[in-house]
């Protein structure tokens, strides 16, 4: 039995049914004077005698239709005033969701979205198998012929952008391309997250994790910079098999648009061009997939991998997909509706998802660094000065010593600051209050600190 069979048995034949039903009445109806002219449209069957495909996918039906010289006057037929023709043709209530009419190839393609009771658009990861355990492999979905489609990074898909708006399925993707990455008892993992841990959160203790969960800007830039050491060594000592090292970067966007932060996008530039030989890739997310959020259109250029989720517009579409088409704009329906781009396929896929209760069976491990290192500049031989380094006003140093001597942690430093209406991440305000202990214990060596005083 097929996957698609295992996921969609009750109700299989009734798509098959109405799939067939949409291709007959649009094979009578392009033929007919009144509709196709008086010159008509003449189909041309391929090798096994058949001018239309049907294609029953997991949110779309799909018609393709070998039209030979006549393609682009079915083209317009079909397309014409926003679909008319097709949408008196097709069988079943499509509701809200737009029919689309492109070419595809040598094809005319007709897209119609399945009734929602049709849909499949819940696929957890277990029930497509096991993912492949080499470190540098995942499962991306099922396609819409109903194969399990796998990726992998490779020295032609060396590095994998994934793009999608809010709703888009993109922190899911992003999720579980992480977590399945990590099933290698050698792989290596650097999280960042753009979403001050909203995205990547979950994941915090995955095995193989290299370093805390970075959020903010100094510890970003110290994660990058320990990828890009850790990428030189690995040439310099001509590391042979080296273990696969993934930076996961979500939303990346918040570091990079406008070439606000020169050291990030300068270390993601070197890490995209020179990784591909150390086995060091990058996987970056982002919800605004447009040029200018790569602060440099080289670094654009190394992703040749893409995972396109719905996206805004047509810019997005042409940034997120590599190209004008397909377009991810129009064409895709939210909620893990993608294009999978690889160096030699485009695959229109429903993204596979790992439950939030599932990945207690990736977590548990413990980062192999306690804290990233201290970016030096200095080492990429270029101005790296971007925004001001943010410094902590006199209220937060005091309220990092008073915690000091509390001798309360992180979490609570954190809660009294939000009552004084400030905020900041997890790792700026454990920094902030490590040197506030540090003052604290020169103030009381010194014997200032012999009476508390109360906050």
């Amino acid at each position: 039995m097929t996957t698609r069979a295992r996921f969609l048995e009750f109700n299989v034949p009734r798509r098959e049914t109405l799939l067939r039903d949409f291709g007959a009445a649009v094979a009578s109806n392009i033929v007919r004077p009144d509709v196709a002219g008086n010159i008509p449209i003449r189909l041309q069957p391929d090798a096994r005698g058949s001018a239309i495909a049907g294609i029953s996918g997991p949110r779309v039906a799909a018609l393709e239709i070998l039209a030979g010289v006549d393609a682009g006057r079915l083209l317009k037929l079909l397309g014409a005033d926003d679909c008319a023709l097709v949408r008196q043709l097709i069988p079943w209530d499509f509701g809200y969701h737009n029919p689309a009419v492109y070419m595809h190839g040598r094809r005319v393609r007709i897209e119609v979205p399945w009734p929602d009771e049709l849909q499949q658009s819940d696929i957890p990861l277990a029930k497509l198998g096991q993912c492949p355990a080499d470190g540098r492999r995942f499962i991306a979905g099922l396609n819409e012929h109903g194969a399990t489609v796998r990726v992998g990074l490779s020295d032609s898909n060396a590095h994998i952008l994934i793009s999608g708006q809010t709703g888009s399925g993109k922190s899911w993707a992003m999720r579980s391309v992480a977590a399945q990455l990590s099933q290698n008892d050698r792989a290596q993992l650097v999280l960042i997250d753009g979403k001050w841990g909203d995205g990547l959160g979950i994941l915090n203790g995955l095995q193989g994790q290299v370093g805390p969960i970075a959020v903010e800007r100094e510890d970003v830039i110290g994660a990058l910079y320990w990828t890009y050491v850790e990428m030189r060594r690995r040439y310099q000592e001509s590391e042979q098999d080296p273990p696969p090292l993934t930076v996961v970067f979500d939303e990346f966007q918040e570091f990079t648009r406008g070439a606000q932060e020169p050291a990030i996008i300068e270390l993601l530039r070197r890490i995209g061009s020179q990784g591909r030989a150390a086995n060091v890739h990058l996987v970056a997310g982002t919800q605004h997939p447009t040029v200018d959020v790569f602060g440099d259109n080289t670094t654009r250029r190394h992703f040749t991998a893409r995972i396109a989720l719905r996206v805004t517009d047509y810019a997005a579409s042409e940034a997120a997909v590599g190209g004008p088409n397909p377009r991810a704009d129009l064409h895709l329906l939210g909620q893990g509706d993608a294009y999978v781009v690889t160096s030699n396929a485009v695959q229109r896929v429903q993204m596979a998802y790992i439950p939030p209760a599932s990945f207690r069976g990736y977590t548990g491990g413990q980062p192999q660094v306690r804290a990233w290192p201290v970016f030096k500049a200095e080492s990429l031989g270029v101005n790296t000065r971007g925004r001001p380094r943010e410094l902590y006003s006199p209220e937060e140093y005091a309220r990092a010593i008073i915690a000091a001597r509390d001798g309360v942690g992180r979490p609570t430093l954190q809660d009294r600051l939000r009552k004084k209406g400030q905020t900041m991440g997890g790792g700026r305000s454990g920094r902030l209050l490590q040197v506030g202990q540090a003052i604290h214990a020169i103030l009381e060596a010194d014997g200032y600190c012999s009476v508390a005083a109360p906050e």
